[in-house]
């Protein structure tokens, strides 16, 4: 850079900007922690649904030798696998969507858009790291962590019990 002339990051150039789109990041993480609160309640009720369907198995497979920690490995499998299924497949379409968006652009629809001396016609998203793995990562996570109440209750649900359900 000569002398005389200073460099400044677009933060510094329109700080109304960056406040702006910070406080848009806020919100949309305390709509994020809402969302994952429906979901994993979604994922809990799915398979509390699942072991009560399948008391009886669970009771056999329990009268036959298998310890509770079995039961829960068992359940906690079948919420790994479907939820590495789902997660792999949603991650997988929304990066595949996501480059071919910034490879074209998703124009504004308004024309040349003006927001704190920044023009925007058309915007060009970004696939990173944080979105591209963390967050799937978090949500199978999360989702068996929902699923170790239902696995709880099928591993200390009593065999005679649960074969005569």
């Amino acid at each position: 850079v000569p002398p005389g002339i200073a460099m400044l990051s677009w933060e510094e150039l329109t700080p109304e900007l960056a406040k702006t789109i910070e406080a848009d990041r806020g919100g949309l993480y305390i709509f994020l922690i809402i969302l994952m609160g429906v979901v994993l309640l979604g994922v809990a009720n799915t398979m509390m649904m699942s072991v009560m369907e399948r008391t009886h198995e669970l009771g056999v497979i329990q009268a036959l030798g298998t310890t509770p920690k079995g039961i829960v490995g068992l359940v906690l499998s079948e919420i790994f696998w479907l939820g590495l299924l789902g997660v792999g497949a949603g991650t997988l379409l929304g990066v595949v969507t996501n480059l071919i968006a910034a490879q074209y652009g998703i124009p504004t629809g308004v024309g040349d858009f003006n927001y704190g001396g920044v023009k925007l016609a058309v915007m060009y998203p970004v696939n990173t790291f944080q979105s591209s793995v963390v967050f799937p990562l978090m949500i199978l996570l999360s989702g068996m962590a929902a699923g170790l109440l239902p696995a709880l209750k099928a591993a200390y649900t009593k065999p005679a019990e649960a074969m005569r359900d």
